[in-house]
């Protein structure tokens, strides 16, 4: 009767502890993320924080750290402001770029083979350029966008 008090002891001990670990988790393993602003730690299933805003603190968070500072967000920051209409394109694609600097575009296959550029006019406040998708064959692409030292990749869908 002991050893059956004690298997649904542990049992119970070990569903409890298992109620507290986050269902979001990193998919891959022993990494050590750094930048300006945040420094992440992990291993394959340990919970992911998000990114940090202060560079005085450091999150270690999963089965054998505690969380040691707390996330204040995890919002993407881009270098620059950027909208591709329309989504998806079929003859043209309008790429409107919010950079104080010169600003240069491609457009390459998920290979990464070039298959098109833009040529960029400005205004006061956006550049805005045209890409002809007519030669494009439907599918996926990559646009590298690049505003100074910066650069972007953002997708283009292309249906016909």
């Amino acid at each position: 009767m002991k050893r059956v008090l004690l298997l649904v002891w542990l049992i119970a001990s070990g569903i409890a502890i298992a109620q507290t670990v986050q269902r979001s988790v990193v998919s891959s393993g022993a990494v050590r993320a750094s930048s300006g602003s945040v420094v992440m730690q992990g291993t394959i299933g340990q919970p992911i924080i998000g990114s940090g805003v202060n560079t005085e603190h450091r999150a270690g968070h999963g089965f054998w750290h505690t969380l040691v500072s707390s996330v204040s967000s995890v919002e993407r920051t881009d270098p620059f402001q950027v909208r591709i209409t329309p989504q998806p394109a079929v003859t043209v694609a309008t790429i409107e770029v919010g950079c104080a600097h010169a600003v240069s575009a491609e457009v390459l296959t998920l290979q990464g083979q070039q298959v098109g550029a833009v040529r960029f006019s400005s205004d006061a406040a956006m550049q805005r350029g045209q890409l002809d998708c007519s030669t494009l064959a439907s599918g996926l692409y990559l646009v590298r966008l690049r505003c100074g030292e910066q650069q972007l990749f953002l997708p283009l869908m292309i249906a016909k």
